[in-house]
């Protein structure tokens, strides 16, 4: 199987993620693997979701949560 992987531009390099589907069907930004994003959220367009190594969460562009 093979591995999505993306640079967040946060000193950490490629690491491997996914595109997230919103909960209507529609693909939304990338999420690293490390990060969770609730049921009810949507991650649009350009998103990015990350997890810094010290465990702070990094949203590189505005997110919806509903």
């Amino acid at each position: 199987m093979r591995t999505n992987r993306f640079n967040f531009q946060d000193e950490v390099g490629p690491v491997p993620a996914h595109r997230y589907v919103n909960p209507d069907g529609s693909t939304g930004g990338w999420v690293a693997d490390t990060a969770q994003v609730s049921g009810g959220a949507q991650v649009f367009g350009n998103a990015q979701v990350s997890i810094h190594p010290i465990n702070i969460l990094w949203a590189h562009y505005p997110i919806t949560i509903t």
